[in-house]
């Protein structure tokens, strides 16, 4: 236990308790974590320190590898470090895995392209829990765990294990003498993982970009309908709150919902307590809860391919935390109408009277200019400049904007069902951004493994990969060092295809990726305030 448990949790556990003199001496701590403990996964008792862990984890059955913040919460919420990835390969009723040993289970491992395991531990159900040990502890920031579980799932497909069993949050069997199987010094990046992951995807066909919603559509899915014929009892409550979700996103009231649901409840064999029902259809419904089902979910329950998204309307300006640069144009437009047509001062002052960043004032003066919608002269230099910028003298000012109507594109939680209607080729677009206009043939100055990782973004947002390794290597100067996987979400998330210049698009991931970074600094303080 002592060597393992150090090996994973590191300087996250103090080796006694503090005394009360420390703790109001260093105030809140940010860098330790919980570990739980539990005989049933039900009682459980929160550690944090050696001391303690070894003398629990006598009679412990359960523990969890990667540590909290909190010591009375065990959820994803309250998770603080992220030690190791874990795989549940279960052979309870699968008559195909019994008599699977541990050369099996690394054969699996190497097949996969996974990297060495740090820990395997048997189970007395002669399953294997498969550890990889990461070489640094991650900050468990949500971006992070989404990514984990992501991977987590991945491996999971790959190794036959249990994709119930997914979770950073999750118990695990507290490894001892009698069930570690196989031991290494093995320790993986966290993102070599993600890399894999990626990596894995790269060969797997994009789901169609046509998205049905409505109150039919989705509830007549086959997968869906497989669930409302009823289920067994250990899939009850999952079945119930993802059905809960899926009349929520079909436009079923909360009473709608539970309705159908207690209908539901009464065909199964063994019915849910009414009570249960009325909980799982308040949590899909409550404030803040997901706008509709996990589509992984539905695919594990149900045992049929599924993916979906619901697409949402384009929101109203006031609820969106960026603007569009044709809203930006016409706030410019109106400010100099009211200033009489021309106004002189320095960039600044207008950028800051209108609201909007230097740098995207600049850009927007770039835009009416090229549209001969302004008229710019600067007199001048340095601190002294004075820029003059008057409306251009024009009968068309160009189009509408405001009348024309708005595209919608998809959004982070849009994915989608090839079974519910239409095909790929419909939404498939190339960039129509120029060569020439950005520095090509920086792809070969990539590992293997990175150029794999930037080409599986150029397929999967429909941009040359040339075009995808310029963008990553401008977010390297600019950033440094930054999670690559943000990079994957700004490429394939935001309907970037429809840049036409190669400003527009570094702006846009810059401005993306500082948002991210400004908001992983947020978390980081209000876990520590």
């Amino acid at each position: 236990m002592s060597s393992y448990s150090r090996a994973l949790f590191g300087a996250q556990l103090s080796e006694v308790p503090k005394k009360q003199a420390e703790k109001q001496l260093h105030q809140y701590d940010q860098d330790h974590g919980w570990v739980f403990v539990s005989q049933d996964c039900k009682d459980f008792k929160a550690v944090r320190t050696y001391k303690t862990l070894f003398a629990v984890t006598q009679e412990a059955t359960y523990f969890t590898p990667n540590t909290f913040y909190r010591n009375d919460q065990r959820k994803e919420s309250s998770l603080r470090w992220l030690n190791a990835l874990v795989i549940d390969i279960d052979v309870k009723g699968q008559p195909e895995k019994v008599g699977m040993t541990v050369p099996d289970v690394l054969d699996q491992i190497e097949c996969a392209g996974l990297p060495e395991p740090s820990l395997i531990v048997q189970t007395p159900s002669k399953g294997f829990h498969v550890y990889f040990y990461f070489a640094f502890a991650k900050r468990a920031f949500p971006k992070t765990i989404e990514f984990y579980k992501r991977v987590q799932r991945e491996a999971a497909i790959h190794l036959g294990g249990d994709l119930y069993a997914i979770g950073a949050e999750r118990w695990f069997r507290v490894p001892t003498a009698e069930n570690i199987v196989y031991e290494s010094d093995n320790r993986v990046p966290f993102q070599e993982l993600v890399d894999w992951m990626i990596i894995q995807q790269e060969g797997q066909p994009l789901p169609s970009r046509k998205v049905a919603i409505g109150r039919g559509d989705l509830l007549s899915h086959p997968a869906i309908l497989r669930l409302l014929e009823g289920v067994e009892k250990g899939k009850r409550d999952n079945t119930c709150y993802t059905l809960a979700l899926a009349f929520k996103a079909s436009g079923y009231s909360k009473e709608e919902a539970e309705t159908r649901l207690r209908d539901w409840n009464d065909r199964l064999e063994e019915p849910m307590r009414l009570l249960d029902i009325k909980r799982k259809v308040r949590s899909a419904f409550q404030q803040g809860s997901k706008k509709g089902p996990a589509a992984s979910y539905i695919r594990m329950l149900s045992g049929m391919d599924f993916s979906y998204r619901p697409l949402e309307g384009a929101k109203p300006r006031e609820e969106r935390q960026r603007s569009h640069y044709y809203e930006w144009e016409e706030d410019v437009i109106r400010f100099l109408e009211q200033q009489g047509g021309s106004i002189c001062c320095t960039q600044r002052q207008i950028s800051d009277t209108l609201g909007m960043s230097f740098s995207t004032f600049k850009e927007v003066v770039k835009r009416l200019l090229a549209s001969n919608r302004i008229q710019l002269t600067v007199t001048g230099k340095g601190r002294g400049a004075k820029t003059t910028i008057t409306l251009a003298q024009m009968e068309n000012h160009g189009t509408d904007r405001s009348s024309a109507p708005i595209q919608n594109e998809p959004v982070s939680y849009t994915l989608i069902d090839t079974v519910v209607g239409g095909n790929s080729s419909e939404l498939e677009v190339a960039s129509v951004i120029s060569p020439h206009t950005y520095a090509t043939g920086l792809l070969g100055y990539l590992s293997l493994t990175r150029q794999a990782f930037i080409r599986r973004i150029a397929v999967s947002s429909g941009l040359p990969a040339d075009l995808v390794a310029y963008v990553y290597f401008y977010l390297k100067e600019e950033f440094g060092d930054f999670p690559h996987v943000i990079l994957y979400d700004l490429l394939t998330t935001s309907g970037v295809c429809s840049y036409t210049r190669i400003d527009d698009l570094l702006c846009f991931v810059r401005d993306g990726l500082a948002e991210y970074m400004h908001g992983v600094n947020s978390e980081d303080v209000a876990r520590s305030g």
